[in-house]
């Protein structure tokens, strides 16, 4: 059955709240495209998409190659780009998963197109998120057995350490942190440490790395109280797990694995599955402890706003878990600890005041406290798919008994 290609993005109008245009010298990438893959463009590059970082061209040679030229907005740290090279040509030798080939990177910004790039291999299909609620279930059940054998290839990828790859495959450090930011204090006059990016030999480094970038900002003696207690809850629960979701080896692990980068394709006969045709979008992809590999796509996540996705989510969770083959502590070991963690120190968010992150400093140690934390935000109501006995559990709870926190600042 013929594969359906779809190309109807790169006809798509644009939203008015798009970032704004670049303006590259199109001929100039023509000219260096054309030299290095020793054949002309058929093809004018055309604008897909405007992004917050990037746009993307297309464009096609005369043996019909089709082309993807990823343009940077603002300048990249070079380390970056050829990290993220290296770990889709790791990839791409060492797994089935399909990841497109580079086939240009321009690191430096002073060139003749006038902006960093990156050419490599347009993959057909579309992103999975822009169909996937309209699947049927049993299309939904085996794209989330692809997934998990992605992830399972992923995790068989072993390292010793925490960090990004060089273009030796060497585990490097990373070139930054995401780092949360106020925007009222003063970067001028503290200028970003380079200091604890890595490589990390263990998790409790890698995790208290976070709270060291903040610690190294904060101004106030009370936040700096409260991440003296952050600390004391990575070691902790990092000295009471001793599994090997937490231990070396260390895995590799996609920086943004979600629907908008898993692009599948369909058959016109829909009774025939749906199969993923590339992973795309590798950036900030890193070694890490196989805890964050194994994660819930966060399509089968629950959300209090889409109760009615409640019941399919439990079978794809679900079918999901059995086809990691991860039984033994998946998902009961996710746990507030970490994802918590996760969501309060790990993205790099901006905030408007010292204060509110106080305040979500406070929050999370408030609720390792109290035992009252949860492994996932999305839904208020949230409980295992599974019953967990007592004697099982592999949520660690935060109590007195190891630590206890000031509790004048609760």
């Amino acid at each position: 059955m013929i594969e359906l290609w779809d190309d109807s993005e790169s006809e798509e109008e644009y939203d008015s709240d798009e970032y704004a245009e670049l303006h590259p010298n199109l001929h100039a990438l023509s000219s260096v495209v054309s030299s290095a893959l020793n054949q002309k463009l058929t093809k004018p590059w055309t604008r897909l998409t405007r992004g917050l970082s990037h746009e993307i061209w297309v464009s096609q040679t005369k043996s019909n190659m089709h082309l993807v030229a990823r343009l940077s907005r603002t300048e990249e740290d070079p380390r970056k780009l050829l990290s993220e090279v290296s770990t889709m040509r790791y990839v791409k030798h060492h797994t089935t998963v399909p990841v497109p080939t580079v086939y240009l990177l321009e690191e430096n910004q002073g060139n003749q197109v006038g902006m960093q790039y990156m050419v490599m291999e347009r993959m057909p299909g579309i992103p999975l998120y822009k169909i996937w609620d309209e699947l049927p279930i049993e299309h939904q059940l085996s794209l989330i057995g692809n997934i998990a054998d992605i992830l399972k290839q992923l995790a068989g990828l072993l390292f010793t350490s925490i960090g990004m790859l060089d273009t030796e495959f060497n585990v490097q450090a990373f070139y930054a942190l995401p780092n949360i930011s106020v925007k009222d204090q003063m970067t001028e006059t503290r200028p970003e440490l380079d200091a604890g990016l890595g490589p990390f030999s263990s998790t409790a480094e890698y995790l208290q790395a976070f709270v060291q970038r903040i610690r190294s900002h904060a101004e106030s003696s009370a936040i700096l109280q409260c991440l003296d207690d952050v600390d004391v809850i990575i070691q902790n629960y990092c000295a009471i797990r001793k599994d090997s979701f937490l231990c070396p080896p260390f895995r590799l692990i996609h920086g943004d694995f979600d629907g908008q980068n898993i692009l599948i394709t369909r058959s016109a006969d829909e009774k025939r599955l749906p199969r993923i045709t590339a992973i795309i979008d590798w950036e900030n992809s890193y070694t890490g402890p196989l805890y964050f590999l194994y994660e819930y796509p966060i399509f089968i996540q629950d959300v209090s706003w889409s109760k009615e996705h409640y019941a399919r989510n439990a079978i794809l969770r679900r079918h999901f878990v059995e086809q990691l083959d991860a039984k033994d502590w998946f998902p009961r070991a996710k746990c507030s600890t970490l994802n918590s963690f996760h969501d309060a120190f790990m993205l790099g968010v901006e905030l408007p005041s010292w204060e509110q992150l106080r305040s979500i400093i406070v929050g999370y140690i408030t609720k390792e406290y109290k035992g009252t934390g949860k492994p996932y935000n999305g839904r208020l109501d949230w409980r295992p798919d599974s019953p967990v006995s007592a004697a099982a559990t592999d949520l660690v709870v935060y109590t007195p008994t190891q630590h206890s926190p000031n509790l004048a600042y609760l």
